[in-house]
């Protein structure tokens, strides 16, 4: 063997991935609580949390989604910070809307007076 020949390694390497890997039950979890605690709330007969629970619940649990999807989506720093903006967006308005269904399904009597 000659020693200028390039030495071909045994066995393949993987490249690394510094991408975090997303926990579905814990992603899952974060997406669904809030529906059911607004509906277990109206459930028990809440005037105030059950609304208080869609908005700030839904947009907390909103944000955390879109950041926990855009870091396991996104390459390279700014796609992700711009990917996690984009899904904490559109996942706020999911969870929101959620409650919202929850809190229905609760029975809770939404008036407008």
């Amino acid at each position: 063997m000659n020693p200028t020949d390039p030495q071909i390694p045994t066995e393949p390497t993987k490249p690394s991935s510094d991408r975090p890997k997303l926990n579905w039950p814990l992603f899952l979890t974060f997406l669904l609580s809030p529906a059911l605690l607004t509906g277990l709330s109206a459930s028990t007969g809440q005037k105030d949390l059950p609304v208080f629970m869609a908005v700030v619940g839904g947009g907390i649990a909103g944000i955390i989604c879109g950041v926990m999807l855009g870091r396991r989506i996104g390459i390279t720093p700014p796609t992700k910070v711009g990917l996690s903006i984009l899904f904490s967006l559109i996942f706020m308005v999911v969870c929101v809307t959620a409650s919202c269904f929850g809190c229905f399904a609760g029975g809770y009597n939404l008036r407008f007076q």
